[in-house]
């Protein structure tokens, strides 16, 4: 194989990877009402930076919820306190990290400061 046929491969391996993220651990938060569990999985990104993916778990699937990138010194300070009040379940935290809401199988999720 040529140099040029091996970078070109190469060049393209690299591209498909996309973002490089190690898994650091997973954390339930709460029970949720409809048999499931809200949790997030931690992942480092990158140099003092983190990203929290939000899930929902239920016995038939897991379901996204949203995405939260953090740096090293949020992520190292941040606590979250989960509230379920009828079809809403609230997720506060300590640290301002902007409003983000989704509709999950009939329930919003919120997290909030």
């Amino acid at each position: 194989m040529s140099k040029n046929a091996l970078y070109i491969l190469s060049t393209l391996f690299f591209i498909g990877c996309g973002e490089q993220k190690d898994f650091v651990h997973k954390v339930e938060l709460a029970p949720i009402n409809t048999n499931g569990t809200l949790y997030y999985d931690l992942y480092k990104t990158g140099i003092d930076n983190y990203k929290y993916e939000f899930k929902i778990s239920t016995k038939q699937d897991t379901l996204d919820v949203f995405v939260v990138h953090l740096n090293d010194a949020t992520y190292k300070n941040i606590e979250f306190n989960v509230k379920e009040n009828r079809d809403t379940i609230f997720i506060n935290s300590n640290w301002n990290l902007g409003r983000y809401s989704k509709l999950v199988k009939n329930k919003m999720v919120v997290l909030k400061e």
